[in-house]
């Protein structure tokens, strides 16, 4: 017997699969500035400059995400 998968499942297989891989980033974020701040040169810094833009703005767009969905489940309570 095969379980079929309401669309309730499938959005919370997806947000799981997004929390595990925003886990891995931070550690792999976390790990690159320990390394940068104990042992740096001149080469990591420019790695560091030219991440930060970029994770900056996907920090910011997970960030507003969350707000975001947080706001319209607050709505769709209220709604009921």
């Amino acid at each position: 017997m095969h379980a079929r998968l309401t669309s309730c499942d499938c959005r919370e297989n997806t947000v799981a699969a997004f929390d595990r891989s925003g886990r891995l980033l931070g550690r792999i974020e976390a790990a690159f500035h320990a390394l940068a701040a104990s042992h740096t040169s001149p080469e990591l810094q420019a790695v560091q400059r030219e991440l930060a833009g970029p994770l900056a703005a996907h920090d910011s767009a997970v960030m507003m995400h969350e707000a975001g969905e947080r706001t319209v489940g607050r709505m769709r309570v209220r709604a009921i």
